[in-house]
């Protein structure tokens, strides 16, 4: 299923939905039956290979040897597909934590979770991402036995008010059922289980996995797009769940802080912070350490409101069950505003004594994991400011296109995209079939604003035509992202169609 037929079928059963939710929802417990229709007919092969056997004993007959085998060949074959269908999913990584540790913490999951649904967590654990979330890991696949595991992003609850997080860790709850939803909630589970098989039989590694390849290749894209407007219902509801046990104004103030936080980190902190690469070998400070003066600078940033409005214009990712800001807050009936200066201390007090190890534990992480990578970013950075050099004493017209080409990525390892794009567009003026520097300049075209990438996406999906699933989703993104849903899914058939050519 293409992107194009994706968005169609999305948008009819959206609209489905809401004119005839009780005939969707029916339609969503059918798709669901269709994934066990495998298991469940070899299932009730065996209990009629059983029912023939006890027929004939209970009427004095002789039983079929033929049921025997059935009964036998049918076990082995059910236990095969089950294998099958399952996935070994590892936990959440990061620190993990135990009420001992953070009691204040583990009273507060249980206060929301017996407001919401019972839950237990297999673990808690915090890490480095700017992400809460509970990851629910089946024991038996797709059959279920799912255990909770809960992350939490000691960056997050540095930037929200305990009340922001508590607003945000109801609606991840709430994902977990509770009272009338717990069919939404499992579907909702079921959709994790089948994208994750979804992987393994794209590269089936044994004769179950090919033969059941056949008909889950078909199946799964099918099901998640089928369940994707009750998916999304689901996250309108968890809303509405975490608003009652907060308020709607605490939780849509704390979507809006993610979302400007969020900016903040990947356009300001963290570009800044790498930046620094090329003056030392060794990184010239703690990130996470640092990230509670930070975020004190982004109740100062002036391009807040700017970002707000950006987010509030941009439209989910076509295949992203969450809504657009945008369209949370109305439904919150929530007026978007910047978040007053906070007042509160950070969520972060809600860790206790085990804050401080938290923080301490994912600089040691990010150290571990990126620390060689710096040192050799550090030196590349080095080399190529001198192959620049060398460059720059020749005029850019007598370079060959290959040297062009060369030149841009080096250009670009060194943050210089102005200058890379201006290569890039005498390289694609001089040779007009060559996919991968069209594609690069789209992407730095439409990063900095530029319509025009556009255009180079277009050549660069008609010049290779495995760029072109690449191509529609970028320039999807582009336009969806800028509010023009309609001209983004107009682009994205255009693109599509270059394939079916």
């Amino acid at each position: 299923m293409n992107s194009s037929d994706f968005s169609t079928l999305i948008g009819r059963l959206e609209r489905e939905a809401d004119r005839h939710p009780h005939l969707y929802f029916g339609k969503v417990a059918i798709a669901a039956a269709l994934g066990f229709l495998i298991p469940g007919s070899i299932a009730l092969g065996i209990l009629a290979c059983c029912y023939s056997i006890l027929h004939a004993l209970v009427t004095g007959a002789t039983p079929s040897f033929l049921a025997a085998i059935g009964i036998l060949a049918g076990a082995g074959a059910l236990v095969a597909i089950m294998r099958a269908l399952r996935v070994q999913v590892a936990a959440p990584d990061g620190l993990a934590l135990t009420a001992e540790d953070a009691p204040d913490l583990f009273r507060l999951i249980d206060v929301i979770s017996r407001k919401i649904i019972p839950a237990q967590f297999a673990t808690v654990t915090i890490n480095g991402d700017f992400k809460l979330g509970i990851e629910q890991i089946p024991r038996w696949g797709v059959f279920g036995g799912y255990r909770n595991h809960l992350y939490i992003g000691a960056p997050l609850l540095l930037a929200l008010s305990a009340d922001e997080f508590c607003a945000l860790l109801a609606h991840e709850v709430a994902h977990l059922g509770g009272n009338r939803r717990r069919f939404g909630a499992w579907v909702y589970s079921l959709r994790k289980s089948w994208n994750l098989l979804q992987g393994k039989f794209a590269e089936p590694a044994n004769s179950v996995d090919r033969a059941l390849a056949f008909y889950y290749r078909w199946y799964v894209p099918w099901f998640y797009a089928y369940s994707f407007a009750l998916a999304r219902h689901h996250e309108y509801e968890s809303d509405h769940l975490a608003a009652w046990v907060t308020s709607a104004q605490t939780l849509g103030r704390a979507l809006i802080q993610v979302e400007l936080a969020s900016r903040f980190l990947s356009d300001i902190y963290w570009a800044r912070f790498l930046s620094r690469v090329e003056e030392a070998a060794e990184p010239p400070y703690k990130p996470y350490s640092l990230l509670p003066r930070a975020f004190k600078i982004l109740e100062k940033e002036p391009s807040r409101q700017q970002w707000l409005g950006e987010a509030l214009r941009r439209y989910p990712a076509e295949n992203d069950t969450h809504p657009g800001l945008g369209e949370r807050l109305a439904a919150l009936d929530v007026s978007p505003q910047l978040p007053p200066p906070a007042t509160t201390s950070a969520a972060l007090m809600t860790l206790g004594p085990a804050a401080s190890p938290a923080i301490e534990h994912c600089d040691n992480v990010w150290r571990k994991q990126n620390l060689a990578n710096w040192r050799k970013r550090h030196d590349q950075i080095r080399e190529a400011r001198w192959k620049l050099a060398e460059y720059d004493q020749q005029d850019s017209s007598t370079l060959a296109p290959e040297d062009l080409w060369a030149k841009a990525n080096v250009l670009l390892s060194v943050q210089r995209e102005e200058d890379a794009i201006e290569t890039l567009q005498q390289l694609v003026a001089r040779q007009r079939v060559h996919p991968e520097a069209r594609m690069l300049l789209a992407q730095l075209l439409l990063k900095s604003g530029e319509e025009q990438g556009l255009e180079h996406l277009l050549a660069a999906a008609q010049q290779r035509a495995e760029l072109v699933d690449v191509a529609a989703v970028m320039g999807y993104d582009y336009l969806a992202n800028r509010g023009r849903k309609r001209e983004a899914e107009r682009f994205a058939q255009r693109i599509q169609a270059l394939d079916a050519e």
